[in-house]
């Protein structure tokens, strides 16, 4: 059976006093409709929100998080809603490390409205798409097309100051 790894960009919940709806995170409930759209793949789902690092760890949670996302086939970015500065990041150093990015974001989302796509959403992804089942099509296209699992590792992971 094939398998792919899949991380999951998006917002991550800053401990109980973050306020925002659950929106903002990708839910238990999407993780296993992209699991079920990608029938005969062995998907592993790799989700910073998953991370049991303490917020306040800073430098260990980053080291957690780039190491998801380098160790990642393809990365699945939720641009439905406003997101962050970490964010940004995972979209520039997959994209330097040549990881397909796959982009959810509807039209008459926060990135993608009167048929306009933010920059940095049309600059940096491999597509977009509106749907997680589109997203599953792509997905399997990438892996047909022998792009996924990723064969061609970036330069960038050489040159961090970080060992992770």
């Amino acid at each position: 059976m094939v398998s792919v790894k899949v991380f999951l960009s998006g917002s991550v919940q800053k401990g109980e006093h973050d306020t925002r709806s659950s929106q903002y995170f990708w839910s238990d409930a999407e993780e296993a409709t992209l699991r079920n759209l990608l029938h005969g793949i062995n998907v592993e789902i790799l989700n910073p929100n998953r991370v049991t690092i303490d917020q306040s760890q800073s430098i260990a949670r980053f080291k957690a998080d780039l190491k998801l996302l380098i160790d990642a086939d393809v990365v699945v970015v939720d641009a439905r809603t406003k997101k962050g500065l970490g964010v940004g990041a995972e979209l520039m150093m997959a994209h330097y490390e040549y990881i397909p990015v796959l982009a959810l974001c509807p039209n008459g989302s926060e990135y993608r409205r009167n048929g306009n796509t933010h920059a940095f959403i049309a600059g940096l992804t491999s597509g977009v798409f509106g749907t997680l089942n589109e997203i599953a099509h792509e997905i399997s296209c990438l892996l047909e097309g022998g792009q996924i699992p990723r064969k061609q590792r970036g330069l960038l992971t050489s040159n961090l100051r970080y060992d992770i």
